[in-house]
């Protein structure tokens, strides 16, 4: 292959790059040589400063990933009403659609359940499916999208963050791809049963009552219930579903289950659900950060399986570049990067009001100051 020096701003999609590309302030890099140029890629490049020129190999790859074919003008007007489209434009058209996919078969799966008795089951595997394949193809991609919190109705958008989530740290497990699937969905069905529940329980704005826990509880012997009956479900899905609030020191629920008996999907899928109810707004109570969110997980790490949890900290950016955020200084800036075994200190990029000039705070060498918001328009 050849090489040749070009304008950064004329990369295109299908190039390889044959150098990094670095942010030119800090000279992190933003994409690696050897990289094929995505759409996802260009638009990275163009939210940060930049060199003027790169160089690439001439010769394009065939059959290079291609912006996927928009969506109807029908489909378009019934996801606005759950104001998914209000998601960053830095996140693939992909990445969208199997994220808005996925909700309404979720959406569509619970009211089934709900009102019939009975869901798709063919649908359910469909959606997992598609989650498993994205979360191989790239796990921080989805991850940026749950981050984000794009959908108001919990119940719906909690079940897609949690089989993202869970999907995505089984992947950092090194799980096969069959074990993937079917992990993602146990998060998508985990908590179905909740459709039996009284929904002015599930909707409580406030605490509930011991007694009003006690009928909550039950959610997960309705959820088992509810899988239980279709042909296919092997046991490891059900025991995810059947032991997700069980806790290491017994403290869970619904049988009190200590660590040696606690199945390791059922694990997994713990880390996810309560990392997603912390880090998700609720009638009764606001929303932890993602950093706040992860060390309220630590501190409770006698209830979670201590090394899945370490694998989760380690692994998940939990400001994936890009990401606006205001700092206690009062200072908006932007995620450019993190460092290795610090994903809850960021670096953070803060552009002066020209946009032509700036500095970085390395929230690792900076322990006074921390983020005290995340910009999600």
């Amino acid at each position: 292959m050849i090489v040749e020096s070009i304008e950064v701003s004329n990369l295109k999609e299908g190039m390889i790059l044959a150098e990094d590309i670095r942010h030119g302030p800090t000279g992190i890099i933003l994409v690696p040589k050897g990289n094929v140029i995505t759409e996802r890629m260009l638009k990275a490049i163009n939210l940060f400063p930049a060199g003027e020129r790169c160089l690439v190999y001439s010769k394009e790859i065939k059959g290079a990933p291609k912006k996927p074919e928009p969506e109807s003008k029908l489909e378009r007007k019934t996801i606005n009403k759950e104001r998914v489209d209000n998601l960053p434009e830095k996140i693939s058209e992909q990445a969208r659609k199997i994220y808005k996919d996925t909700f309404k078969t979720v959406k569509n799966l619970y009211k089934s359940s709900q009102v019939f008795g009975n869901f798709n089951l063919h649908e359910a595997n469909k959606a997992a499916e598609s989650i498993a394949d994205e979360v191989t193809r790239d796990p921080q991609v989805l991850l940026q999208i749950a981050f984000l919190k794009s959908i108001d109705n919990y119940t719906f958008s909690h079940a897609v963050h949690v089989s993202i989530y869970v999907t995505s740290l089984g992947k950092f497990l090194n799980l096969s791809k069959k074990e993937l699937h079917d992990l993602s969905l146990a998060g998508l069905l985990h908590d179905i049963g909740k459709v039996d529940i009284p929904q002015e329980i599930v909707n409580k704005p406030g605490k509930l009552t011991d007694e009003e826990f006690n009928i909550m509880k039950e959610h997960v012997r309705f959820s088992f219930n509810r899988v239980y009956r279709f042909e296919g479900i092997n046991r490891d899905i059900l025991s995810a579903i059947g032991q997700h609030h069980e806790r290491m020191d017994g403290s869970g629920y619904l049988q009190k289950l200590k660590s040696p008996y606690i199945h390791k999907w059922a694990r997994l899928l713990s880390i996810a659900d309560s990392y997603d109810a912390l880090t998700t707004d609720r009638v009764y109570r606001k929303a932890s950060l993602p950093h706040e969110g992860a060390e309220i997980l630590m501190s409770d790490a006698d209830k979670l399986d201590t090394e899945f949890l370490n694998v989760f900290i380690r692994n998940i950016s939990f400001y994936p570049t890009g990401t606006q955020v205001i700092l206690s200084s009062g200072e908006t800036g932007t995620v450019v990067g993190t460092q290795p075994n610090m994903p809850l200190r960021p670096i953070i990029w803060i552009a002066s009001k020209d946009g032509k000039e700036g500095h970085i705070v390395n929230l690792v060498d900076n322990l006074t100051t921390f983020i005290t918001q995340v910009i999600n328009d």
